[in-house]
């Protein structure tokens, strides 16, 4: 698990996104194209848009029922993107009073102002069941002055197999 999130964490201090033209799609993964970045996801995921402006991807559900997902979200940018961070945290924090850090930096995207990874985990419950999930959120503020919410999350003990690092490396903004 600490391996997991110290991969991710260089990973965006390496620059998610920093090449030009993104890398061929792994077998059995196919590229999303959404509000203006690409990112890869496994190809039997289902899509959907709950609400205008957010996309995500869900595959089947893993431990206490809760699927792996990806998701994609932008708006115009009201706020700084230090603001936002510290907002989004706070609002975890709100929904989920367990939810902790464990990575906070700036991170580096390719044709983005600026960026910020946040990797967290928290306590999600279900009827039934608690669940210990891993959420790993790339903030990023991009030139036009829209900000996009990159999300990869899933019951961490189901992380790794669900490839979701993988995934999020495969973010890229256009």
């Amino acid at each position: 698990m600490r391996r997991g999130v110290l991969t991710v964490a260089v990973l965006a201090l390496a620059g998610c996104g920093s090449s030009s033209s993104p890398a061929p799609v792994p077998e059995g993964f196919v590229r999303a194209s959404v509000s203006g970045a690409t990112f890869d996801h496994p190809r039997t995921w289902t899509r959907e848009e709950p609400q205008p402006g957010l996309v995500s991807f869900y595959g089947a559900a893993g431990e206490g029922g809760l699927p792996p997902q990806v998701g994609l979200g932008g708006d115009v940018a009201r706020n700084e993107l230090a603001d936002s961070v510290r907002y989004h945290e706070d609002q975890q924090r709100i929904r989920f009073p367990d939810y902790r850090v464990t990575a906070d930096r700036a991170a580096s995207v390719a044709g983005a102002t600026a960026a910020h990874l946040i990797d967290a985990q928290y306590t999600m419950a279900k009827p039934g069941s608690k669940v210990l999930v891993r959420e790993v959120n790339l903030l990023v503020l991009l030139p036009d002055g829209r900000q996009l919410d990159f999300f990869v999350r899933s019951p961490a003990g189901d992380y790794a197999g669900a490839k979701l690092d993988a995934v999020f490396d495969s973010f890229r903004v256009r």
